[in-house]
């Protein structure tokens, strides 16, 4: 968490420790401008209005507040979902639950740079589609998809776009009112704010569409009930607008640093195949496989640097990643793959690291 958060949230953990959804004293008082404040900023940076932005405990949260919500009524005509074969699990795991449930689905493929198939795509989203599914820039690659000739479609058979956005505020600009999305979900801790904190944006039109799933004392215009835990509602706001104001400074750093790094592994002779590097990639991200190396093997040799095999989210680690394998990258390469991102905190010396450490493999290590 970027230190500059946290001091904006500290007053609410001590000073004004108090129910924001309480009207009757001051320190309440206070609490509830905070909040509507953090509202307030998360939505400029956006650039939609404030009370579009529903408070959640972060994107696997908003994400079934989306998909369940709009699917509880009874009434609704349309009874197809679909989805891309790259998304978060808290996408695909509330779709087959609904398929259980009597819905139709849909699980559209990627070409192997990641990308989705706007044909197949095409061919179906129709005029039974309620909800279309595709996140904007992937967890795993940094794969951006064409949000843009989406939601076209989607407009097109009458069908709502929900998009995860939890992998893009900080690194490429968004302005939800151009993207036209009717549904779009954010994580504090992807921007250097606090864990536990998401948001989901709601477009005014489609709120009388969304059932809540959480039923109580009403907050938030009853469509999440709960107390909200004031700091983590600070904190997100306050990384919301760093994350906006230093975006051209993120770019730069992080292309940077990838590219130092992308010439350290071109020049090192172990065979790299990069997995959805390209001009769609969102900065800061790196996927890449070394053929004959496991990848685990891998961690083991390069303790001094914090890199992952695949998504954090992804309780079964038996299994090769399903990004990867939507991909088309074979079963032996995606054993071999690793995850590398660069950040805001990532320090010359740190990349320094990476490539040292690229080199000794290189020169010291024959694969198996």
């Amino acid at each position: 968490m970027d230190p500059r958060v946290l001091d904006s949230m500290n007053p609410y953990f001590f000073e004004i420790y108090a129910n924001p959804h309480s009207t009757t004293y001051k320190h309440a008082l206070l609490a509830s401008r905070a909040v509507e404040t953090a509202r307030s900023q998360l939505a400029d940076v956006l650039r939609v209005y404030p009370n579009e932005m529903l408070f959640t405990s972060g994107a696997t949260e908003s994400n079934n507040i989306c998909i369940f919500g709009v699917t509880q009524d009874l009434k609704i005509a349309r009874r197809k979902l679909v989805t891309q074969a790259t998304e978060h699990q808290s996408v695909l795991e509330p779709i087959k639950a609904l398929r259980k449930k009597g819905f139709n689905t849909e699980v559209v493929g990627v070409h192997r740079n990641g990308i989705i198939d706007l044909d197949e795509l095409r061919a179906h989203v129709d005029s039974r589609t309620l909800l279309v599914s595709v996140m904007l820039v992937n967890n795993e690659t940094g794969v951006i998809q064409p949000i843009s000739e989406i939601a076209t479609i989607c407009r097109e058979q009458g069908a709502l776009l929900h998009c995860d956005c939890a992998q893009v505020l900080g690194r490429i600009p968004l302005d939800l009112n151009k993207l036209e999305v009717d549904f779009a979900t954010f994580s504090g801790h992807k921007i250097y704010g606090p864990k536990g904190i998401g948001a989901l944006f709601i477009r005014k039109k489609n709120r009388t569409r969304l059932k809540p799933m959480l039923l109580g004392g009403g907050q938030q215009g009853g469509l999440r009930s709960g107390t909200l835990p004031v700091p983590l509602c600070v904190g997100l706001g306050h990384a919301s607008v760093l994350a906006d104001k230093e975006l051209p400074i993120f770019v730069r750093n992080a292309n940077k640093n990838i590219q130092r790094i992308v010439n350290a592994l071109d020049k090192s002779e172990l065979g790299v195949r990069y997995n959805g590097f390209h001009k769609y990639t969102a900065p800061g991200c790196l996927n890449f496989s070394i053929p004959e190396f496991f990848a685990e093997e891998l961690l083991n040799r390069w303790i001094n640097l914090e890199l992952s095999t695949g998504s954090a989210c992804e309780v079964n680690k038996s299994r090769s990643s399903h990004v990867l394998r939507a991909m088309k990258v074979s079963k032996a390469l995606a054993e071999s793959t690793i995850r590398l991102s660069v950040g805001r905190f990532t320090t010359d010396e740190d990349v320094d690291r990476v490539i040292s450490n690229i080199s000794d493999l290189s020169a010291h290590v024959t694969p198996h």
